[in-house]
């Protein structure tokens, strides 16, 4: 993310530790191994930054995310969590590389303007929008785990609208992000009260079942982060 282009680990325990490197590394998009012994592992970074665009790795980001979304209001009709959590680790690579581009281009602001015309606030703000973006990827996956508990048809059919609403309410965020528009993003503001006291009219009745509770909790999680992108 620092933008080194080389990454060297070494040490005598290596040995035991190459496959959970092997792991960490391929997270990390275009960064490979090029030298391997017993006791080093030596990783280089193969990207032009000069070529990356913060603003389309935010939408590449997003459309993963919604992706999530869907696929966590359909989870009680498909168990697809673990479809799910691949999506949300390739959120995370792009993630990554949007914090590693964001910092290139701050370093080298003239090269963020002369290659994309963002000067360091746009930068900035789309970082902010990655950051939300990233985190409503992580609640679609922890939704989706809660959600595989044993839930009554009647609550299943509750959530499921709940979350088709979130859905929306996420989707006009986002356009309203990507298109700069104050007064859509005003327009969705008033959104997170209505959704909170949905959700505080479910409480008692969500605390008899546990993993029903934990799942109520990270559904306002989410309407929270949605409501923080709206803001930026």
């Amino acid at each position: 993310i620092n933008n080194y282009n080389k990454i060297i680990f070494k040490g005598k325990e290596l040995r035991g530790k190459v496959k959970e490197l092997q792991s960490v590394i391929q997270n990390l998009i275009a960064l490979e191994i090029m030298e391997q012994t017993t006791d080093t592992i030596v990783a280089k970074v193969f990207l032009d930054m000069e070529t990356v665009s913060v603003n389309e790795l935010v939408r590449k980001m997003d459309i993963v995310t919604r992706t999530m979304l869907k696929e966590a209001c359909e989870i009680f009709k498909d168990d697809n969590y673990e479809s799910l959590n691949e999506r949300d680790k390739d959120v995370n690579r792009l993630y990554f590389l949007h914090s590693r581009a964001v910092l290139f281009y701050l370093d080298n602001p003239m090269k963020a303007v002369k290659s994309h015309k963002l000067n360091p606030s746009a930068l900035l703000r789309a970082h902010k929008i990655a950051f939300y973006v990233e985190a409503v990827a992580d609640e679609a996956r922890r939704i989706a785990r809660y959600a595989r508990e044993e839930i009554s048809a009647a609550k299943k059919k509750k959530i499921e609208d709940f979350l088709l609403e979130i859905l929306n309410y996420y989707t006009t965020t986002i356009k309203a992000a990507h298109t700069s528009d104050e007064n859509l993003a005003l327009e969705q503001a008033d959104c997170k009260e209505i959704f909170y006291k949905k959700l505080k009219d479910w409480e008692e009745d969500s605390k008899k079942t546990p993993d029903v509770y934990k799942l109520m909790n990270r559904m306002q999680r989410i309407v929270s982060l949605i409501h923080n992108l709206g803001r930026v």
